[in-house]
């Protein structure tokens, strides 16, 4: 089964479409669900809101932190996800000064129009409203709710997605005078070309960016520059086999060569150049959802994923494995790559790289085996599972000391979100079975984990500054240079704010746990589809996450994107989607 190594990056975006995990009467139980809770969510919504503003009810004057960081303008892309809804709001109160902006199908329905945390809300162009948002005039402009309208001369209805992204920017940053620090927080489904030529625009309103410059963005999107760019660290850790093959006699000499129980995945792009592979944006990029490891038990021998044609060898007889390459179309014009499969149980490193220097960093792992994971989800699970590891385990310290090595061994301006996917497997050894490491890949957007290390004021604080050591303008809003932005700990060349001591051990989403956990299992009991036991243990799992896990969205202080969230946003993409689906019948 495929490894869906962007699931951990999907799991922490509400993405437009989020009823979508659900189909048919699933869909509309979990409206009926959301509709049930209004009286009960909305009066907690409330209080919460009139707690979190009492003093300022009372004529009390909002005290910043002491040693706070001095004002900054950032702009967070991808504002509907929770990741970006964080840092806004930890942001925010450090006294700075968020803008965000995201795609919204249907206007005035994003959550974060409706957080506190956020000064303006820009909305983002899609490529289908561009016929209907561009007008006979110079330049861009914006309109009261956030629109971003553009000139008919610099956007059409054929512009690429590149243009229309980095137009928006450019339209964004025109409209608010620039900013001193964009950190994008996209849906993974966003190309890091498109993501590279934002970060370009930034750059050049004298902007500073969490995102690297497009070369360091290959690694991501190439798993053979990933494997190549892995074996040159001085390290032991070392990634499975991964090659380009030009012609037959390679493949072969490869499977001549390799242990008898090891397999190895021969996939292939539609469209290669040179020694890489493209995606639909011309970046160099293999299938996601298979990109470093693969489960052999259920890949056919030949099958089409999306653009994507692959197959794994050694197959069960040499005739078979003769037969299946003598059938193959490969030449230097037309090549594959080869993957060593890799089973075992999955671990990501997250960190936060300034000057290409680890600032923040946590561990997560997965309660299902590589073996286990599938493409697609079961109707009862949650997607992207995880759990935090402890800083004080030995493997939390050995990823932490590679995912540094990494870092460093990147260009020394380099500044991004960084999460590294490992593979640990159990391997023989002279003393029974030892665990090996192997890095599969990486990718350079935020990990929703790091919530976890946002969870008291202090570490807030810090975290905060931690990004705003990013800024390289001295010329900011507040005419401040970095050196000025972290507190004394956090100078130190080896400071790194770890989820030391954390009360939450991963992250949930309320109301999409209570269908999977409680509802479902009560539904399929009567159709004798799930047993009392079940009902039992998933509930029991439910009150867990209520108590050791943290909401994916909700905070306290800053309560209504959360119930916009649920109340608003998604049953309204359930009305407009029903009614289209009614039309075309």
């Amino acid at each position: 089964m495929a490894v869906n190594d962007t699931l951990s990056v999907e799991a922490l975006r509400m993405v437009p479409s989020e009823l979508t995990r659900f189909s048919g009467q699933y869909r509309l139980l979990f409206v009926v669900l959301i509709f049930s809770l209004f009286p009960l969510t909305t009066t907690t919504v409330i209080l919460s809101s009139l707690y979190s503003n009492l003093p300022r009810l009372l004529g009390q004057r909002k005290r910043l932190p002491y040693n706070s960081t001095p004002r900054k303008r950032i702009l967070i892309t991808g504002a509907n996800t929770p990741t970006a809804l964080t840092l806004a709001r930890l942001l925010h109160v450090e006294g700075h000064t968020v803008l965000a902006a995201d795609h919204e199908p249907i206007a005035l329905l994003s959550p974060a129009r409706v957080s506190k945390a956020v000064t303006k809300f820009y909305r983002l162009s899609e490529p289908a409203s561009v016929a209907r948002n561009t007008a006979k005039q110079e330049g861009s402009r914006i309109t009261r709710i956030g629109t971003i309208v553009h000139s008919s001369q610099d956007v059409s209805k054929d512009s690429s997605v590149v243009e229309l992204y980095s137009g928006d920017i450019d339209a964004i940053l025109k409209h608010c005078g620039g900013v001193d620090l964009w950190i994008p927080c996209d849906n993974a489904s966003i190309s890091p070309e498109v993501l590279a030529e934002a970060r370009n625009v930034v750059m050049s309103y004298r902007g500073s960016a969490i995102y690297p410059e497009e070369d360091v963005t290959k690694l991501s999107t190439d798993p053979v520059a990933f494997a190549d760019f892995v074996a040159g660290l001085r390290t032991s850790i070392k990634p499975p086999e991964t090659r380009i093959m030009r012609s037959r006699t390679e493949i072969h000499h490869i499977l001549g060569d390799s242990q008898k129980e090891r397999q190895y995945l021969l996939e292939k792009c539609e469209e290669p150049e040179d020694d890489t592979l493209k995606d639909m944006n011309g970046a160099i990029k293999m299938n996601r959802d298979s990109v470093m490891s693969m489960s052999v038990d259920s890949i056919f021998p030949i099958e089409r994923r999306g653009t994507t044609v692959s197959m794994v060898l050694p197959r069960p007889t040499m005739n078979e494995t003769y037969h299946s390459i003598a059938d193959m179309r490969i030449s230097k014009r037309d090549p594959w790559i080869i993957k060593e499969v890799i089973e075992g149980e999955k671990a990501m490193a997250h960190a936060l790289v300034v000057d290409s220097k680890v600032r923040a960093f946590t561990v997560t792992s997965t309660p299902t085996s590589l073996k286990d994971t599938s493409l697609g989800e079961k109707a009862n699970s949650t997607p992207a599972e995880y759990t935090t590891m402890s800083p004080g385990s030995v493997l939390h310290s050995t990823l932490l000391s590679f995912t540094q090595g990494f870092a460093s061994s990147l260009p020394n301006d380099t500044t991004t979100h960084l999460s590294l996917t490992f593979a640990l497997c159990e391997t023989p050894c002279p003393t029974g079975t030892c665990r090996v490491i192997r890095p599969l890949s990486c990718f350079m957007l935020p990990h929703s984990s790091i919530s976890l290390l946002a969870l008291s004021q202090e570490h807030s604080s810090r975290l905060a500054k931690a990004y705003l050591v990013a800024v390289k303008n001295p010329e900011s809003i507040d005419n401040m240079t970095s050196n000025d932005l972290l507190p004394e700990a956090a100078k130190d060349e080896g400071f790194i704010l770890r989820a030391a001591g954390t009360k939450h051990v991963g992250i949930y989403s309320l109301p999409q746990d209570t269908v999977d956990f409680l509802l479902l299992p009560l539904l399929r009991l009567p159709l004798l589809r799930s047993s009392l036991l079940e009902v039992v243990e998933r509930s029991a799992k439910f009150a867990e996450r209520l108590l050791l896990w943290k909401e994916e969205t909700f905070d306290w202080q800053d309560p209504w994107p959360w119930w916009w969230q649920w109340h608003v946003r998604m049953p309204t993409e359930f009305v407009v989607a029903r009614s289209g689906a009614v039309r075309k019948a």
